[in-house]
C-alpha cells in the first residue's frame, strides 16, 4: 500500500475535540494528563492539529475543565477556542454538534477523543487524501477503526440540522459514505481511560 501521506493535496480544515466526559474511571480530567514534559493532551492535540491548512480548534469540555483551562492557563495556541458542554448527559453527538456550531461550517472537520493524544502530521494528511471519494474518512488498524475522524461539509452541515441531539453518533454516520484508510500504527485505536492505561502507553509518569 502507498504511504498516504504521499497522496496529500492541500486543503483547509477545522477540529473538534472531544473533552467533555467527566474521566470517572481515570480519576482526574484527561485534559490535563501529561503527554510528556512540555504538554498535557489538550495542549498536545492542539499543537498536532495546528498545521498550515488548519484554520480553527474547537475544544468542547465540561465546566469543570473550563475552569482548569483558565485557572492553570493552558498552553492552547490562537485557533484554539474553548466551548462548553453544558449537557454532557447527551453523549458525543451532542459535543460534535456543539463544537460544529463554533467552526467555519464551509470546511471539512476532524473530530477526536481527548483520550487519544497520538495524532501526527503523517495522520492527518492521510486522512486528507481520501476526502474526495466518500462523506467522511476513518483510519483503521487491522480493520478497526480509530481516531480521528474527517467529515466532510455535507456532514457537517446535516449534523448542524439534527433536532435529536441525543443521537449514537456511531450509527448516525453509518448513514453516509465511508472511507477507511489504513495505517500500521495501533496507536489510533488508543482509548486512555485508566491509570492503567496511561500506564501501558505513556509510562506511570
Amino acid at each position: 500500500m502507498n504511504n498516504p501521506a504521499e497522496e496529500f493535496f492541500a486543503m483547509d480544515y477545522s477540529v473538534i475535540i472531544l473533552a467533555a466526559g467527566t474521566s470517572g474511571r481515570m480519576g482526574l480530567p484527561k485534559i490535563s494528563l501529561r503527554f510528556d514534559k512540555a504538554y498535557n493532551f489538550a495542549e498536545k492535540l492542539c499543537n498536532s492539529f495546528n498545521v498550515k491548512d488548519c484554520k480553527k480548534i474547537v475544544l468542547v469540555v465540561n465546566s469543570d475543565s473550563e475552569t482548569l483551562i483558565r485557572s492553570e492557563k493552558f498552553k492552547l495556541n490562537q485557533k484554539t477556542e474553548i466551548v462548553l458542554n453544558s449537557h454532557i448527559e447527551f453523549g458525543r453527538f451532542y459535543s460534535l454538534q456543539s463544537g460544529l456550531k463554533n467552526c467555519i461550517q464551509d470546511l471539512p472537520v476532524f473530530f477526536t477523543n481527548i483520550d487519544n493524544p497520538f495524532v501526527d502530521e503523517r495522520l492527518i494528511k492521510g486522512l486528507i487524501s481520501g476526502l474526495n471519494e466518500a462523506d467522511y474518512i476513518c483510519p483503521i488498524y487491522k480493520n478497526k477503526g480509530g481516531h480521528p475522524v474527517l467529515i466532510s461539509q455535507t456532514v457537517v452541515k446535516d449534523i448542524l440540522i439534527q433536532e435529536d441531539n441525543s443521537q449514537n453518533l456511531k450509527t448516525y454516520l453509518q448513514r453516509f459514505k465511508r472511507k477507511n484508510v489504513e495505517f500500521a500504527d495501533e496507536k489510533i485505536l488508543t482509548n486512555i481511560n485508566t491509570p492503567d492505561d496511561y500506564c501501558q502507553w505513556l509510562g506511570c509518569q
